[in-house]
């Protein structure tokens, strides 16, 4: 361990006692004032220290990915609208980075994917949640086909009404955001798992935000069928009990 590690580590324990309530209340204040001074003095701050004890850059990892509607196996040139929308969501949620880039892929060919950027756990977490919203969006997306809206009208409805279901599902995810990371107690984590990040993979900026045109019968039906998914429910339960796509 190098002189930093020892004064991160240091600083660490000093914080973990001030924040310790069982500590007695001048001994936790007395080290709460040292980590200050010590973080004032080695010019560190609190991003510095939860990267220390989360780990290095090697803890990280980059999920690849491509999210499909079908079966088909052609060349894919693009990710859809829907897959940077709820990508973006996710990686909030996950505390990753998602972005859209070219890969090779092991069968030689070089496409188009996207990516989650993180923590290992945070990544897999990421690529579980995008496996789920695909599963979702198929299987409504099959029964709508069965609808006489859609046997009349056609494929453009059942593109209104895969944007819908991504608004509901988007909202679902935004409630849970809500309840599972309150938003005043873990800003110093968030940003010091993206500057980890950044370390790692470096910095790219954010892609233009993607909008969704609420503009037919179709969309708010998949609204409502979105916002009707329990999308954080099988994560409670065992592996064994989900079904994830590639298994």
């Amino acid at each position: 361990m190098d002189s930093m590690d020892k004064v991160l580590e240091r600083i660490r324990k000093l914080l973990a006692l001030a924040n310790d309530n069982r500590a007695d209340t001048q001994e936790a204040a007395v080290a709460a004032g040292m980590a200050a001074k010590m973080m004032a003095k080695y010019q560190v701050d609190a991003a510095d220290v939860i990267i220390a004890e989360l780990g290095s850059v090697d803890c990280l990892d980059e999920v690849i990915m491509q999210p499909r509607m079908g079966e088909w196996d052609d060349r894919q040139t693009r990710i859809p609208k829907w897959c940077k929308i709820m990508g973006g969501t996710i990686a909030e949620l996950t505390d990753t980075r998602c972005l859209t880039s070219w890969a090779t892929l092991p069968n030689g060919r070089n496409e188009s994917v996207i990516k989650f950027q993180g923590y290992k756990a945070d990544a897999k977490f990421a690529e579980y949640l995008m496996n789920f919203v695909v599963s979702t969006l198929r299987r409504l997306r099959a029964d709508f086909k069965k609808s006489f809206t859609y046997r009349t009208k056609g494929i453009s409805t059942l593109r209104n009404y895969t944007n819908g279901i991504v608004v509901g599902l988007q909202r679902v995810l935004d409630s849970e955001l809500a309840i599972i990371k309150p938003p005043s107690s873990c800003t110093d984590l968030v940003v010091a798992k993206r500057r980890a990040i950044i370390d790692k993979f470096g910095n790219f900026a954010a892609g233009a935000r993607v909008e969704i045109d609420p503009s037919s019968d179709e969309f708010i039906r998949g609204v409502v069928d979105g916002e009707a998914v329990k999308l954080l429910r099988p994560i409670e339960t065992n592996k064994e009990d989900v079904t994830l796509l590639g298994e």
